[in-house]
């Protein structure tokens, strides 16, 4: 009887503060199930662009065609005009 009584006390000073833990975790967890949405968008949008990068090359302005280039040749590229090929940076 005594022990079931202590249990009761340690139950009921705890809970409410295992409530509030346990609410912080659900809207952790909304927030990460929202991003990983965006996330997914944002992958089918790059997915969408890299499958057709030369329309996507068309509707970019200088700027974004830069990023695109340093996104798919991040230590440059040089193109020989003699030869008329694209020539890969040096290691």
């Amino acid at each position: 009887m005594i022990i079931a009584i202590k249990w009761r006390e340690m139950y009921e000073e705890f809970v409410p503060q295992y409530k509030e833990q346990i609410k912080g975790i659900g809207k952790e967890l909304e927030k990460i199930s929202q991003d990983s949405s965006n996330l997914e968008k944002h992958l089918q949008t790059t997915l969408q662009g890299a499958a057709n990068l030369v329309s996507t090359w068309k509707i970019l302005d200088y700027t974004e065609r830069q990023r695109l280039q340093y996104l798919i040749f991040p230590k440059g590229m040089f193109y020989d005009r003699k030869k008329k090929m694209r020539l890969e940076p040096m290691k």
